[in-house]
């Protein structure tokens, strides 16, 4: 595969890049500097691992701004699902409730019959035990009078008529006795039948307690899931309450970074036009083909992790710019000169309001390459330098949450795309 075809490939590798996807390194064509030789897998390894932490620009994204935003997001899904368990417990704990009421309604009615039962049991016991007893006077009796005390009384002297009296009245003796062992024999089965009655009346109360006592215990169970999920419904209300302002604070420093950030562009730009002015190049378009950036090479070797332009901002409040292309390195990587020209602005972090160590080099007919975030600057105002000279080494300073090279081209002041102007 040509050397451009993988360069561009590798530039529009950003998303594969940041989650540790091999990508094609940047490689530098033309004069290289002795220190960009190095390309082994440890150091790819590595230039991997730093692009997954370096850090866009204020104009496309910040790192705490956004590291708010998802944890905002996350607790809101928290919260959703606390809400969705807080519901569904206090829909189970109705349903038990109303179950548990059910039961015990159901134990009261057994109780009631088992009540019913135990009385009816008592009542065939009296009724029972009365026919026992007077059974039981009458063999008394006889027993006391003996086997022939009927037939002594029948031979007693007397007229006819006596003893057909006599006759009469051990007929309705016997008679009596009969009586009384059937009244005995219906009480018994009465209290028999009872007493199995009063059995399974006892044995269904005792279902009934049963079922009713596992329905309490099922209640009180979901009872404190649905306590449970209160409290952690609580405790995310809390947690977003603390998300919300956390995100808030670090949106609005995002804003002011960004602020800062547009400010010093605009300054910047005001000097590069001010000096390409002096030169009498006032347009994007000298004619010369100067404007081509014809020749330029690659300013460092890493990955490119930010392109220029628009962004949608993470908290949707508008877009945002950025002016410029981010590359990706360790710190301390080398960076060159992309182009020779003279050295125009050298600025601190202190100095350039978010970008850091900044240079930025004039070629010439309005055509200038600028370099932020460096960790060291090996140039000054007004030195000439040759295209991949060692001019400064990769860094994170400014507003800044990585190492990365920030690369601009810039045209009359203007920031344009620097990815046209790449080899």
């Amino acid at each position: 595969m040509p050397v451009a075809a993988s360069i561009r490939r590798g530039r529009r590798s950003v998303a594969a890049a940041l989650v540790g996807v091999t990508v094609p390194i940047l490689i530098f064509t033309g004069a290289v500097h002795p220190a960009f030789a190095e390309s082994d897998n440890q150091k790819l390894a590595q230039l991997q691992q730093d692009a997954a932490a370096a850090a866009s620009d204020i104009g496309v994204r910040d790192a705490a701004a956004e590291k708010a935003a998802s944890a905002l997001a996350s607790i809101r899904t928290q919260l959703a699902a606390a809400n969705e368990t807080l519901t569904s417990a206090n829909r189970d704990l109705g349903a038990a409730q109303r179950a548990l009421t059910t039961k015990r309604n159901s134990l009261a009615k057994a109780q009631d019959g088992e009540r019913i039962a135990q009385e009816a049991v008592s009542a065939a016991t009296v009724k029972y035990n009365a026919a026992r007893d007077q059974l039981r006077v009458m063999l008394r009796a006889t027993y006391e009078e003996g086997v022939g005390g009927d037939l002594d009384a029948l031979m007693q002297g007397g007229t006819p008529d006596d003893l057909a009296n006599r006759v009469g009245l051990l007929d309705r003796l016997s008679s009596t006795r009969q009586s009384r062992l059937g009244d005995l024999a219906t009480a018994r089965d009465s209290l028999t039948r009872k007493q199995t009655e009063l059995g399974a009346a006892r044995a269904k109360a005792q279902n009934a307690v049963l079922s009713a006592d596992q329905q309490f215990r099922a209640v009180g169970a979901l009872q404190s899931r649905r306590a449970g999920a209160a409290a952690q419904l609580v405790a995310l209300q809390s947690k977003q309450e603390k998300a919300v302002k956390t995100a808030q604070k670090s949106a609005a420093k995002a804003k002011a970074k960004y602020a800062q950030l547009q400010a010093s562009s605009a300054r910047l730009q005001g000097i590069l036009a001010a000096r390409a002015g002096a030169q009498g190049y006032n347009g994007l378009s000298t004619g010369n083909g100067m404007e081509s950036g014809g020749g330029l090479v690659m300013p460092t070797i890493g990955i490119f992790t930010s392109g220029f332009g628009y962004r949608v901002d993470p908290f949707g409040l508008g877009t945002t710019f950025h002016a410029g292309q981010d590359i990706a390195a360790p710190t301390g990587t080398p960076i060159i000169a992309a182009t020779a020209g003279t050295v125009a602005i050298v600025e601190t972090p202190d100095q350039s309001g978010g970008y850091g160590n900044y240079t930025c080099i004039d070629r010439g007919a309005g055509f200038a390459t600028c370099y932020a975030h460096q960790s060291a600057v090996f140039v000054q105002v007004g030195q000439v330098v040759t295209q991949s000279q060692l001019i400064g080494l990769v860094g994170s300073t400014g507003a800044s949450t990585g190492p990365h090279l920030h690369f601009e081209v810039r045209l009359n002041g203007v920031p344009v795309d620097p990815l046209p102007y790449l080899p």
